[in-house]
């Protein structure tokens, strides 16, 4: 299963409604405590943030007169 920030946006939705079935890739899933949401919501982060490449911003500055 490809993680998305669908998947991530549904949990999040889901553990403020404290409902227990939310609909993944098309499939419900019914978690029995909040606290096992808030970890499968927690792990999906891991994973799409591990699968996302980062990119990396170099400022340079320069000091000194400017004449």
């Amino acid at each position: 299963m490809a993680v998305t920030q669908a998947d991530i946006d549904a949990l999040d939705k889901a553990i403020s409604r404290a409902e227990k079935i939310v609909k993944l890739d098309n499939k419900y899933v019914e978690y029995k405590s909040t606290e096992q949401m808030i970890l499968a919501r927690d792990t999906l982060q891991k994973q799409l943030n591990q699968a996302t490449p980062r990119t990396r911003i170099v400022y340079y500055t320069q000091t000194g007169r400017a004449y």
